[in-house]
């Protein structure tokens, strides 16, 4: 597996198991800093301080060949393939892979939005969804990154996304949370409130092995122990069901004292 960060203008893929860097992703001087990222299994996606959605295709597979090869160049194994031997050579010399600077695609700039990407979310099959300054989503098509809908509800800066199955769950400065329905022509299905400051940070957590045999309308539902966790400005983190119930409401820094709504 890999892990991706980013800073500034760039983009380093890292090799969980040896930590080596495996690639480099850069984008242009004229593009600002990179301000949200996303990964599907071939493409990284980028929300730009430019105001755009860029899209770069990637594949794991040769990064792979490359770890094995610098691996066989030590120990009499294999030699890589004419395609990574620049790479690879440069790994082993204690250098970085040359960097990839062609965009796929992006995002037109008059359908985009007017301010920063905050956060990006991919949405179900075959959608991405960008959250921005201009207190909208939008959601675009992954295959050419063009404009699907335009979401709006939220009355401040967009700061977080996340979804869950056809779910799409957004944080934002007016302190609540919004839950979009993709199966309800990507309706707004619920309104949460209870934090007192900016929502900043949203995460699924999910019990091991992805499901706890949990029931919803009394059936078996491999989603009913799926809970939300909401950060805000406010000092708390607050854990909702699936049925939008606010379960528990830590309070920070330390997560110490934990109390249910309303007491």
């Amino acid at each position: 597996s890999f892990l991706y960060t980013c800073g500034g203008r760039r983009v380093n893929v890292w090799h969980t198991a040896s930590l080596d860097l495996v690639h480099v992703i850069r984008i242009g001087d004229e593009c600002g800093a990179i301000r949200s990222l996303e990964i599907s299994d071939d493409t990284v996606f980028l929300g730009c301080q430019d105001t755009t959605l860029k899209a770069f295709g990637i594949a794991p597979a040769m990064w792979l060949e490359t770890l094995g090869g610098i691996e066989g160049s030590g120990n009499g194994g294999g030699a890589p393939a004419p395609v990574e031997a620049a790479a690879v050579a440069a790994v082993a010399a204690g250098g970085e892979p040359e960097a990839q600077t062609h965009v796929d695609r992006r995002t037109d700039d008059t359908e985009g939005h007017p301010g920063v990407l905050n956060a990006l979310s991919l949405w179900a099959d075959g959608y991405i969804a960008s959250a921005g300054a201009d207190a909208m989503i939008r959601v675009w098509d992954t295959r050419e990154l063009r404009l699907a809908r335009v979401l709006r509800g939220h009355r401040g800066s967009i700061l977080c996304l996340v979804s869950v199955g056809p779910l799409l769950i957004s944080g934002a400065r007016d302190n609540t949370i919004r839950v979009w329905d993709l199966g309800m022509d990507m309706l707004c299905r619920r309104t949460l409130t209870g934090h007192k400051d900016d929502v900043t940070h949203l995460a699924v957590l999910r019990p091991e092995g992805g499901t706890c045999g949990g029931r919803v309308g009394g059936m078996v539902h491999p989603q009913a122990c799926t809970v939300i966790a909401s950060a805000s400005a406010d000092g708390t983190v607050r854990l909702w069901s699936l049925t939008w119930t606010c379960l528990m409401a830590l309070t920070l820094p330390g997560c110490h004292a934990a109390a249910f709504p309303g007491q």
